[in-house]
């Protein structure tokens, strides 16, 4: 409570709400997208040795691995990448996520 007066209250709680603060809310920051050029040139760097074409050919643990780098490719989209390295956007949101997990427990019994 600000304060016992309503009216005192009213106005500290106005005063409080409108000071200008460092506060950094989650909608303030405007990301920046990458254009599908931007997109492929920042993918070559981040993937080395492969080719973009040969993404989704590669053995599905070095796939994911690969996706897994490229996906923190800050203002990369995850539907642009699916378009550009030609896998389902469906497959993208799979990798790195914890429905991989039940695979790997099997794979090991």
């Amino acid at each position: 409570m600000f304060a016992e007066d309503n009216d005192t209250a009213v106005k500290r709680f106005m005063e409080y709400n409108e000071a200008d603060n460092d506060d950094r809310c989650l909608d303030d920051a405007a990301r920046r997208q990458l254009t599908d050029e931007e997109a492929r040139i920042e993918i070559d760097r981040t993937i080395g040795n492969y080719k973009i074409t040969d993404i989704k050919s590669l053995l599905k643990a070095q796939r994911d691995e690969v996706i897994l780098r490229i996906k923190r490719i800050e203002g990369l989209q995850q539907r642009k990448l699916a378009r550009i390295i030609g896998i389902s956007p469906n497959i993208l949101l799979n990798i790195g996520s914890a429905k991989t997990v039940p695979v790997l427990l099997t794979f090991f019994k």
